[in-house]
């Protein structure tokens, strides 16, 4: 009698669990984003260094801690902010942004010499940009921002050449995770159209063009 007894609780139980975990549903899908580069829109408004011996080294690049997870960040006040559990980064937001701001770099520059931190044993260049990014999310319905510091230096004496800080913000007319990180990926756009002609610049009047 008493095994019967601790059988029909055993059954019961089982039964119970697969109640419950049917009344649960399936458990929410993640879904994953990445930066991508884009076209220059304003090719021809831009005036570069072409390709006659311009070589730069990326890196350096600093995220706030806030940014350092897989999560996607939302912006939902000045002093708040929310992690999406579901929606997500397929990669470190950081590698991805670097490899984006290179191939961005390599388009707007007409240059394949250009070398991302840390530095392949190879990598040779005569210019150097650092950064520290600020800020890089977005308010849903509002606006993706990306606020960043970031310096020009000569490589061989590691002068700073050229010093700013800069913002950028791209509106954003839905709140959808698909548009967030286009935006996102537009404001990566407008810091290398920025950096580019900085370094064509500096290019430029360190070569006495």
């Amino acid at each position: 009698m008493l095994q019967r007894s601790i059988l029909r609780t055993i059954l019961s139980t089982g039964l119970l669990l697969t109640f419950v975990a049917g009344c649960a549903g399936p458990s929410p899908r993640s879904n994953y984003y990445l930066l991508n580069a884009l076209p220059d829109q304003k090719a021809g408004q831009t005036t570069t260094a072409a390709s006659d011996g311009l070589s730069i080294g990326i890196g350096p690049v600093s995220f706030p801690g806030y940014l350092d997870r897989p999560q996607i960040v939302i912006r939902s006040g000045p002093n708040e902010i929310s992690f999406s559990e579901f929606d997500r980064w397929a990669e470190p937001l950081k590698n991805n942004f670097m490899r984006v701001l290179k191939e961005d770099l390599v388009e707007r520059l007409r240059t394949d010499n250009i070398f991302v931190y840390p530095w392949p044993p190879e990598a040779v260049f005569e210019f150097q940009v650092s950064a520290e990014v600020t800020r890089f999310d977005a308010h849903p319905g509002d606006s993706a921002k990306l606020d960043v510091q970031w310096v020009i230096l000569r490589a061989h004496d590691r002068e700073v050449i050229l010093s700013r800080k800069s913002s950028y913000t791209v509106e954003l007319d839905r709140s959808d995770y698909k548009t967030i990180a286009a935006a996102q990926s537009r404001t990566v756009a407008d810091f290398s159209r920025e950096v580019a002609a900085a370094v064509t610049e500096v290019y430029r009047r360190e070569h006495g063009h």
